[in-house]
């Protein structure tokens, strides 16, 4: 079966070619921002706007006599396809920019650029029903230096070596492409002062083996202990983050004894450039490390489980800030940002998108479900109450004395709820009135004996307890009855 495959990986670049590939990251970044100034603009005459739309009193008119393009009409006016922007942008680009031409760029890669990146944000913003925050905008001069090359104009010489339609040269790879086929294109991106190719190809993949049949997993993320799973199983934390942010604090006192950048006063120092990349390359090893981490629990967990039950956590929400305003100060900032800084770190938006597609690639499916009072519910008797968890790793039931893993207790709730879609939240009755949760009422919602229930709808023991193995993970089996039950 024929698919396309992403392969990354650095490409090293001598100093003539760093800075050629350099100059068509700000061309594209250029002919971007043209796209976008296209949608700004006065989009029709003023009165072609009233005879297009239904409410003319929504359109304010400006000195140039064009409209306010927040006000307009969206299923009325025609907004500048990607074709229509290229035609206009090989027509003013010479006036506008001539150097392009004169430093012998490529200039169909360059209006590559509307095809791909604008018709994708054009078409990313028509989904938002044009909601004015979704609207495309400039890229800064700041932003991360990227540039897309067509497949048919790059010619590999070898697995660890390709040129492209210049005088350049070849242009040599860290690594062997590990994927033979069709070339379909190739990005170039600026990261912490390396240069990284990304390879689209198309080949022959074979499909991935599926994981055991009615295996299924819940899965609970936190900051001490990031992944802990239903069967009992811990991930801990994928590196020493206190460590490695304390070596990025270090590095950034340093630049701030350096001069620096003053706008429209005076440039940076050749030591604050250098500094600046030794920043930029620790910010890019945490990274590496955060994402390496992700990619192995999720790998792991993909192989062996065909459904994965993981909390639906609103991560924007839980990282608010707790300063407050003038008149209502907030109590305990520096200990939230904390938590913050940590919730943050984990990558659980990361994880959680990673591990959709790799069970999604195994032909499972990742089931999303309300974390709500889940680290305070009894995965036994149903019991919801704050004084289930006497500390951070414990879990100790007050009403029928059921103790275990506070961390594996939530993910068994997590996997009940994903199992039984209808099954309500309990909100114990001191916060029913400050939770106003989707579907939750008294006590009474949740059944007091969720394993005869799950055992009346057909729930095997096997769809609760998988029976697939990963690397180095030892598989319990839970035996029915009592020990099913103590289990959940």
């Amino acid at each position: 079966m024929e698919t396309l495959i992403a392969h990354k990986m650095k490409v090293h670049l001598n100093n003539r070619q760093s800075a050629w590939m350099r100059k068509h990251c700000v061309a594209a970044r250029l002919a971007y921002n043209f796209a976008v100034d296209k949608l700004t603009k006065p989009l029709m005459a003023y009165h072609d706007c009233l005879d297009a739309a239904h409410e003319p009193t929504r359109f304010h008119d400006r000195i140039d006599g064009g409209i306010q393009p927040y006000f307009i009409d969206f299923k009325k006016v025609k907004f500048p396809s990607a074709f229509d922007v290229s035609k206009a942008w090989t027509v003013e680009r010479d006036g506008l920019h001539p150097w392009m031409r004169r430093e012998k760029l490529n200039l169909d890669t360059i209006s590559g650029v509307f095809a791909n990146n604008y018709a994708a944000a054009l078409n990313n913003w028509k989904s938002a029903k044009w909601s004015r925050d979704k609207m495309p905008k400039r890229r800064k001069k700041s932003a991360p230096l990227s540039s897309t090359w067509r497949g048919r104009s790059i010619k590999m010489l070898s697995r660890e070596q390709f040129s492209l339609p210049n005088k350049m040269g070849s242009f040599r790879l860290g690594c062997p492409l590990r994927f033979s086929g069709e070339v379909r294109s190739v990005t170039f991106s600026l990261t912490a002062g390396e240069w990284f190719a990304s390879f689209l190809v198309k080949t022959d993949a074979a499909e991935l083996p599926e994981a055991p049949a009615d295996s299924a997993v819940g899965v609970d993320v936190g900051v001490v202990q990031f992944v802990s799973t239903s069967d009992g199983q811990q991930y801990p934390p994928g590196m020493d983050y206190a460590r490695e942010l304390e070596r990025l604090a270090k590095l950034q006192r340093q630049q701030s004894r350096m001069q620096g950048p003053v706008r429209g006063r005076r440039k940076a120092s050749r030591n604050w450039m250098k500094q600046q990349q030794r920043v930029q390359k620790q910010h890019a090893r945490i990274a590496n490390k955060r994402r390496h981490y992700i990619e192995c629990i999720s790998k792991d967990l993909a192989q062996s489980y065909r459904t994965v039950a993981i909390e639906d956590l609103k991560v924007k929400n839980m990282t608010a800030s707790a300063k407050g305003d003038a008149e209502t100060p907030g109590k305990q900032v520096a200990q939230k940002a904390g938590l913050n800084r940590s919730i943050l770190n984990g990558g659980f938006i990361a994880f959680r998108t990673r591990l959709t597609a790799k069970v999604t690639a195994r032909k499972g499916a990742v089931i999303a479900v309300n974390p709500a009072y889940s680290s305070q519910t009894c995965a036994a008797c149903g019991h919801v109450a704050s004084e289930n968890r006497p500390d951070q790793a414990t879990f100790q039931c007050v009403a029928c004395g059921h103790q275990q893993n506070a961390d594996v207790n939530a993910a068994q709730n997590i996997l009940m709820r994903a199992l039984q879609p209808d099954m309500k939240i309990v909100v114990p009755a001191r916060r029913k009135a400050d939770c106003g949760q989707q579907g939750a009422s008294g006590p009474e919602s949740l059944p007091t004996e969720p394993v005869a229930v799950l055992a009346q709808e057909g729930r095997t023991q096997d769809a609760l307890t998988p029976t697939g193995s990963g690397r180095g993970v030892a598989r319990k089996r839970v035996k029915a009855g009592n020990q099913l039950a103590l289990s959940l």
